[in-house]
């Protein structure tokens, strides 16, 4: 079993998605994400360990024995900050399938909070702006 990913870029500027956000997006501090991993290796059966309880199929994608974080395929992306910067990384991600239900969508995103090595996200150091600049300008001077 593989993954394809068939929509590879996610634009958190437009208006349909930006209003999902939560927090009106502050968490989020890029404009896009583009997945350049389009295609996984074999990955491993989701009944491993890898399913998210409480939801229909929705599971951590991992390889290998599948039974702990160790075990996830980090997918490769390129997003772009704020300030128009490309940003590289790799991060661990959950395959939600078309047919989950909205009480499953719900129990990923109820999982997702408390999930602790599946959510380490690494960015190898390059500078990326958090935050518009002139919020960062104005935090400067009254500090």
């Amino acid at each position: 079993m593989f993954i394809v990913v068939r929509q590879p870029l996610r634009d958190y500027t437009v208006p349909e998605v930006h209003s999902q956000l939560e927090d009106n997006g502050r968490g989020l501090p890029f404009k896009s994400i583009r997945l350049t991993t389009l295609v996984t290796p074999d990955i491993a059966d989701p009944s491993a360990g890898s399913h998210i309880p409480s939801t229909t199929f929705s599971f951590w994608v991992r390889l290998g024995a599948g039974s702990s974080a160790n075990d996830d395929f980090k997918f490769h992306a390129v997003a772009e900050d704020i300030a128009g910067n490309p940003v590289d990384f790799t991060s661990s991600l959950i395959f939600i399938p078309f047919g989950e239900g909205m009480p499953g969508r719900q129990a990923v995103f109820d999982a997702y909070p408390k999930a602790g090595e599946e959510r380490v996200v690494v960015i190898p150091g390059k500078r990326s702006l958090m935050r518009p600049r002139r919020q960062a300008a104005r935090m400067r001077t009254l500090t």
